[in-house]
C-alpha cells in the first residue's frame, strides 16, 4: 500500500487487537447487527494477549498496511459501482467478491 495510505492508519492499532475486538463487538451490538447477549468470541488460541506482544510498533504498522489495502480496494469497488450506475446497468449487475486467504 502507498505510504500516504498507510500513514492514515498508523497509530490507530496501538490499543491492541484485544481492545479493537472488544470495541468492534460493542459497535455491532450498538448498531443492532448482533444481539446484545451475544458474547465476543475468544481470542484465537495462537494469538497472544496484546500486553504480551513484544513488537507493538511493528504490529501497529502491519495492521495499518492491511487497513490501507482494504481502504484502497474499497475505493476501487466504489468507482466500479458508480460507473455501473452511471451506465444504467447497476440494477442488472451481480457483483461477486472472492478472496483467497493464501
Amino acid at each position: 500500500a502507498p505510504s500516504e495510505a498507510v500513514a492514515k492508519y498508523r497509530g490507530k492499532y496501538k490499543v491492541g487487537w484485544d481492545e479493537i475486538r472488544r470495541r468492534r463487538h460493542t459497535q455491532l451490538i450498538e448498531k443492532g447487527i448482533i444481539k446484545g447477549d451475544w458474547k465476543c468470541s475468544p481470542r484465537d488460541e495462537n494469538s497472544i494477549p496484546w500486553e504480551d506482544e513484544q513488537n507493538k510498533d511493528w504490529e501497529d504498522a502491519r495492521m495499518a498496511v492491511y487497513a490501507a489495502q482494504i481502504d484502497i480496494m474499497d475505493q476501487g469497488i466504489g468507482r466500479i459501482v458508480q460507473t455501473l450506475k452511471d451506465c444504467n446497468v447497476y440494477e442488472n449487475t451481480i457483483i461477486i467478491f472472492l478472496s483467497d486467504n493464501g
